[in-house]
């Protein structure tokens, strides 16, 4: 409908579709965010069409929170849907309003556990950027097969409960975990670690959509823990998601260059409504 070129049928295509509500909801469903929002800065049918439609007005302030505060794509909800794909999930949690929810829970225990727990347990990752032949979406990059992408974190593990040793650790899903492909960013026992973490992943020679996620282990090693906690992948893809997603990846062979994006920020604030 946005790249027709005849105004006159398109102008007649608006007013047809944006003045049935209805229709207006079911084709939203299918836009990206990113269309949904230039549709209501350009056409006054969407903008009025959304005002009158609180399930869908609900959805888009969710999704500008998740995108200007946590540097979430605009088109998240799309990929989290296709990387799900994968198996049979049920649609609990696969909207922006249920995400904004989760997320914003996560944010705020982290803020209680550092404030008001002596004896926390906790990993967090505050800050994320990362550098490839796309990273003009911080947490949405897109690599060639192969290519080696350089990864920075802002991140606190802290364990103070028990002398356990716990290990914070970086991959690509399960990728050649054990080999090495990964990113060892902090080991603590009875203690707590603060800081930066630089390290580098090699992206899959298997084009498809990948996610970079964190993973704890209680393991004696970096070593221990990518052969005996990463072993093997969750029947559930949507655990490793709520318990570490950092940014999805993109494996295309047909990748462009574009410019770094400045967007870096994981969950190093609390939530503010948009």
């Amino acid at each position: 409908i946005i790249n027709r070129q005849n105004t006159m049928a398109m102008d007649l295509t608006f007013d047809r579709i944006f003045g049935n509500l209805g229709l207006l909801e079911v084709i939203c469903s299918y836009l990206p965010v990113a269309t949904i929002g230039k549709l209501t800065r350009t056409r006054t049918q969407v903008h009025i069409g959304i005002s009158q439609l609180p399930l869908l007005a609900r959805e888009l302030l969710a999704a500008k929170q998740l995108v200007n505060q946590y540097g979430f794509s605009p088109q998240h909800m799309t990929l989290l849907r296709e990387y799900l794909s994968k198996q049979v999930q049920d649609e609990e949690g696969l909207s922006w309003a249920e995400q904004k929810t989760f997320w914003n829970d996560r944010v705020q225990q982290y803020h209680d556990q550092i404030q008001n727990n002596p004896l926390r347990s906790l990993r967090w990752i505050k800050a994320w950027s990362a550098d490839c032949t796309d990273a003009s979406q911080q947490r949405s990059l897109v690599a060639l097969p192969n290519e080696t992408i350089s990864c920075k974190v802002d991140y606190v593990n802290s364990h103070l409960r028990d002398t356990c040793i716990i290990q914070l650790q970086i991959g690509i899903d399960y990728y050649r975990i054990p080999e090495g492909n990964r990113g060892d960013v902090s080991q603590v026992c009875y203690n707590e670690s603060r800081g930066n973490a630089l390290f580098q992943l090699i992206a899959p020679e298997q084009p498809g959509l990948y996610m970079i996620w964190q993973k704890e282990s209680a393991q004696y090693s970096f070593q221990d823990a990518a052969e005996y906690h990463w072993h093997r992948e969750c029947a559930t893809p949507y655990l490793p998601y709520k318990h570490g997603f950092l940014a999805w990846l993109r494996v295309d062979p047909q990748a462009t260059p574009k410019p770094r994006g400045d967007r870096v920020y994981f969950l190093a604030s609390k939530p503010v409504e948009t």
